[in-house]
């Protein structure tokens, strides 16, 4: 009888066993599996930086090139003032001069 109960321990024992390196193994496979996402997705994650670092670098170089048409937008506007009382001042010199002129003929 002991014998018997020895012999099924061991069968349940060896069931329990087998059981247990089946799980094993099941988590070995999802653990492979993980790990291959994750070197997809820091794959994913490196391009999606290399994009950035690039829009980075254009939006840079736009910002640089809209300083610039600022710069020569607000020279433009300067030379356009100055050139306005360029005007105005001879506007006013030649009305002046005008005004002297018919003084004198009168």
């Amino acid at each position: 009888a002991q014998v018997i109960d020895l012999f099924m321990q061991v069968e349940k024992l060896e069931f329990e066993s087998s059981t247990k390196v089946n799980e094993i193994s099941q988590l070995g496979v999802s653990l492979e599996r993980s790990e291959s996402k994750v070197a997809e997705l820091t794959t994913e994650v490196t391009s999606q930086n290399s994009k950035i670092e690039k829009l980075e670098s254009a939006v840079e170089s736009k910002s640089s090139i809209i300083i610039q048409l600022g710069a020569e937008l607000e020279a433009k506007r300067s030379q356009h003032s100055s050139i306005i009382e360029t005007k105005e001042t001879f506007i006013t010199k030649l009305k002046s001069t005008s005004e002297e002129y018919e003084v004198r003929l009168q």
